[in-house]
Formats: structure tokens, sequence, C-alpha cells
């Protein structure tokens, strides 16, 4: 149970608390897909797990939701 959240212009998420556990730092953030979200610092995209700890650091331009192909 996270919730996108956002303070002043950046965006993280919180608990059903309404504690952050993730904090507000992103410009842009889409939802939880598979255990990861995509998330951008700056110009760049990149994947957080729900720690909000990086699997996939921000590289790329553009995203799309995280999908798991088997």
């Amino acid at each position: 149970g996270l919730c996108a959240g956002k303070k002043g212009e950046k965006w993280g998420f919180i608990n059903t608390k309404g504690e952050w556990v993730v904090e507000a730092s992103f410009v842009a953030i889409r939802k939880f897909s598979n255990g990861l979200c995509a998330v951008k610092e700056g110009e760049k995209w990149g994947f957080i797990n729900t720690k909000g700890e990086w699997v996939i650091k921000p590289i790329f331009m553009k995203v799309k939701d995280f999908i798991l192909i088997q």
C-alpha cells in the first residue's frame, strides 16, 4: 500500500498511515508495476523499488511501466 504524494513540486510515496516511505524528490513518477516504479530525476528516468532504492539508475529519456515478460 503505497500512494503517490506531492510536496511542493516534487513527488514521492506515502504509506497507509500518511508517512513518507519514499521522500518527495522526483520530478515525475509513474505507478508501481512488478515491484518497480519509473521515476524522473532531473531530465532522466530510472526505476526504484518500494524502499526508494535505485534498481535501474536514471539514464533514460522515456520509459513505460516495468513489465515482466516470461
